[in-house]
């Protein structure tokens, strides 16, 4: 598990990255071969702990590889919280715990819940700034003296669809009751666990008539990604738009594709979100073009989610064949 996005090990940001291909023939040549590559020998799991660093752009990860075990193997260890001036930060309820009296190296499992939409985000704190960081399958080291924060909030849209009823979450902090996080914390100093041999990411080959074309509103995944946000106080809701783009060339076509999304969410409202999109997908030969076009519309109110999807092919820019989808879904619990 490395600090990348959504991108290869061996094309990664930030970095740094591994060579996984070395990594998965030797799995390969050990199952399908009967190879001892001595790959079963090792720990099952490699993680890259991280280390903090200041709020912004990087182009590589502080941290180190380690070698680890199952979570069990992790011992727990309970992070009391206390009131502060931060309550709550924008939608969120939050509460700061004391400063870590010892660094902490923290690798938290994922956590679940029925039927709640309850997210947490927990962030680093020092005198002048914050680093957040999610609640995801990770790995962080927190400084000597830092802090840690813990933010509940009761929705995560548009990554999780909103549910159909306002809710207001109540945290106890103080009594008896308290609330309280216990955190699996590795055991060991990172400078007495394993290392991993990985080597770094090797060049990709370039082949003559492959490559990669840059067109507008490329991105780094080439999906739809957020890039604006707009909210209206007045009208009780929030909309954010996403794009994306990426490009291809083969030596017997070359291809395109572009990708608009537009989500909405209501505050007075909740039970009536939707997101609607666009896409589309252009193959060009020298005389022959063909296209796949895509509409959407997804919405919902107090019962249903509504589908309508419409797909159309066209080529040299004349409508081959078109069908519309149109489905009504029961939310059941959600």
């Amino acid at each position: 598990m490395g600090p990348w996005a959504h991108t290869l090990p061996n094309q990664p940001y930030p970095e740094p990255g591994l060579e996984w291909r070395r990594e998965a023939v030797r799995w390969f040549d050990h199952w399908l071969k009967g190879s001892d590559t001595g790959i079963m020998d090792e720990p099952r799991f490699a993680v890259y702990v991280r280390e903090w660093h200041p709020p912004g752009v990087i182009e590589k990860a502080p941290g180190r590889w380690t070698r680890t075990w199952r979570s069990s193997a992790f011992q727990g260890r309970c992070c009391a919280y206390q009131r502060t001036r931060h309550w709550p930060i924008g939608s969120c309820a939050s509460a700061t715990s004391r400063p870590m009296e010892a660094s902490l190296r923290l690798r938290p499992p994922v956590s679940t819940g029925p039927r709640g939409n309850l997210q947490k985000n927990r962030s680093l704190w020092c005198p002048d700034r914050f680093t957040n960081w999610s609640s995801i399958f990770t790995s962080w080291i927190f400084p000597k003296g830092h802090r840690i924060r813990l933010a509940v909030s009761n929705a995560l849209w548009p990554m999780i669809w909103p549910t159909p009823h306002a809710m207001t979450p109540t945290l106890s902090v103080d009594g008896a009751e308290a609330s309280h996080v216990v955190l699996p914390v590795m055991p060991q100093p990172l400078s007495d666990r394993p290392v991993p041999d990985f080597l770094p990411p090797a060049k990709d080959p370039r082949l003559p008539g492959y490559g990669y074309l840059e067109i507008a509103d490329d991105t780094v995944s080439g999906y739809a990604e957020i890039w604006r946000i707009v909210r209206s106080p007045l009208e009780f809701q929030t909309r954010a738009a996403a794009s994306g783009a990426y490009g291809s060339v083969y030596p017997w076509a070359t291809i395109k594709y572009w990708e608009h999304m537009e989500h909405k969410a209501q505050d007075d409202d909740p039970a009536r979100a939707c997101v609607t999109g666009e896409s589309r997908y252009l193959i060009e030969r020298e005389n022959r073009t063909v296209a796949v076009e895509g509409e959407l519309s997804f919405t919902s109110d107090l019962e249903n989610f509504y589908y309508t999807y419409t797909r159309r092919a066209l080529e040299n820019g004349k409508l081959i064949k078109e069908k519309i989808w149109k489905e009504a879904v029961p939310r059941d619990f959600q």
